[in-house]
């Protein structure tokens, strides 16, 4: 066993019961004043969407956007990472973890006369999301699923998964995959109308108006644009109470989601003081400035989230592991509140150990780099402050459109390590399979020799761990942060007057 396995085994026990609470973020205290119902609230987007529904969501502003709209099986405590019910209420597993069977509560259904919500649903959107017609790039989240292959072929359909009755789902897996439902906890999962996804029509109309069974429905939908000669068009999106939703009504009636641009902080922070937003989310580059000023220490809120910025690597690329300085890269590029990555799952995910990332130094004077230009202002100001810590050392760095080494960020949809991985390890991999049909003492030692199993490949050199930052007005209560950086808005109220 490697001296650095050994050393993470040590404080894995004492870590896992350190992060096992403490991760969600909310900015209600105990002694609050009563929960009103009534109002709007402004939460300002710091990004256009891509996408907001289960097909094609999964950016952190689409995200923001489905996790209030749509819903799974499953659900996560935003607390304690511990999977819960949402529209399962419980479920079950054979022996050694490779066939579940899940019961959902009857009565759940979409809005708009869209029909119930059954175990007939997720198998027919599951089906939908692995079709590579449908090229969803969410689809690696049912991989342990028997007949993914097959469905990703063109099958038709995902037969692993059966409706035994409109409330009992049967997945059965071609792995044993002991934590199978802490990977349900993916948006990607959750349930949408199949019908209204069924052909390239459905699915762009769906796209534009997207139905779920959650709390809130999309009553607009508007993205940026910015036609060449003409007014720029501003993104937004407006969320209503969903009157179908089965569970307790949202206390706030309406969710105003203008898109801000991350380019202008100052103006959108200007925008927050004079009382437009009561939410707004801190781009990373104003971090600091924004914690220096005392008028906001009641007023950021921070959580961390399951989320890796990460440096990947295209063949023949040269070896750069040993060789970036992570730490000066990233408190370069994002201010000293960024958490530099130190290996590659995330802080507060069951199975993160510290230290797990340990390259033996390197040089690269004299390399010739190549790095990707990227469209994201987080990514593209990381790969500035890389470029240049990388001639600082000695090497000849280009950014160019299609480079050798690209800034990718990987936002964790799952509390589940396993998805994490096999997620990094990339399709066909093998080095993330060993810990899922493992338990116990024996799961954490494979977990971890599989960690180290990729980071010894040389093509993936983490560099940061998300966070979620938001400036929440004083008169917002109640309003929780999720593992996905996202807020649970249907718990959230407004003092009145």
């Amino acid at each position: 066993m490697p001296p650095s396995l050994r050393r993470s085994i040590a404080v894995l026990t004492l870590l896992l019961l350190a992060t096992a609470c403490g991760r969600g973020a909310a900015v209600a205290p105990t002694s609050e004043p009563q929960p009103a119902a009534g109002g709007s609230l402004t939460y300002a987007l710091t990004g256009d969407p891509v996408s907001v529904t289960p097909l094609y969501g999964g950016d952190p502003s689409g995200i923001v956007v489905e996790r209030n709209v749509f819903q799974g099986l499953v659900d996560a405590d935003p607390s304690t990472l511990r999977v819960v019910p949402s529209i399962a209420r419980g479920w079950s597993s054979n022996a050694d973890g490779s066939v579940w069977t899940f019961h959902l509560r009857p009565g759940v259904s979409f809005p708009g006369g869209n029909g119930p919500v059954t175990a007939s649903t997720f198998a027919q959107d599951w089906s939908l999301l692995c079709s590579p017609q449908v090229a969803s790039p969410n689809a690696a989240v049912l991989a342990p699923v028997a007949g993914y292959d097959a469905c990703r072929n063109g099958a038709g359909r995902l037969s692993g998964v059966r409706a035994a009755s409109p409330t009992t789902l049967v997945v059965h897996l071609d792995h044993p995959v002991r934590d199978f439902p802490a990977w349900l906890v993916d948006p990607a999962t959750w349930a949408f109308p199949p019908r209204l996804a069924a052909t390239p029509a459905e699915r762009a109309a769906f796209e534009h108006a997207p139905v779920g069974s959650g709390p809130y429905a999309v009553q607009r939908l508007i993205h940026s644009e910015h036609p060449a000669g003409k007014a720029a068009v501003p993104g937004d999106v407006v969320l209503t109470a969903n009157p179908a939703y089965d569970g307790p009504r949202p206390r706030i009636g309406r969710i105003d989601m203008p898109v801000v641009t991350q380019a202008d902080a100052a103006r959108s922070i200007a925008a927050y003081r004079a009382g437009r937003y009561q939410v707004l989310g801190v781009p990373p580059a104003a971090a600091d400035v924004v914690r220096a000023d005392p008028t906001f220490d009641r007023q950021l809120v921070e959580a961390p989230r399951l989320s890796l910025i990460y440096l990947r690597a295209s063949p023949g690329a040269p070896p750069l592991a040993g060789g970036v300085d992570a730490s000066g890269v990233v408190s370069q590029a994002l201010g000293k509140s960024a958490q530099p990555a130190d290996g590659l799952l995330p802080a507060g995910m069951p199975g993160y150990v510290p230290g797990a990332a340990h390259p033996a130094p390197h040089s690269v004077a004299g390399e010739t780099v190549t790095l990707t230009h990227v469209d994201s202002p987080t990514l593209a100001s990381i790969t500035v402050a890389l470029a240049e810590s990388l001639r600082h050392g000695g090497a000849r760095v280009r950014v160019v459109p299609h480079g050798q080494w690209t800034v990718s960020q990987l936002d964790l949809q799952s509390p589940s390590a396993d998805s994490a991985l096999a997620l990094l390890a990339g399709p066909g991999a093998t080095e993330a399979a060993a810990a899922e049909n493992a338990s116990g003492r024996s799961r954490d030692v494979d977990l971890l020799a599989a960690h180290e199993q990729l980071l010894g490949r040389g093509d993936l050199i983490p560099l940061a761990f998300g966070s979620t930052e938001l400036l929440v007005a004083s008169d917002v209560h109640g309003l929780a942060l999720d593992a996905l950086g996202a807020p649970r808005l249907s718990a959230a109220w407004r003092t009145q007057g």
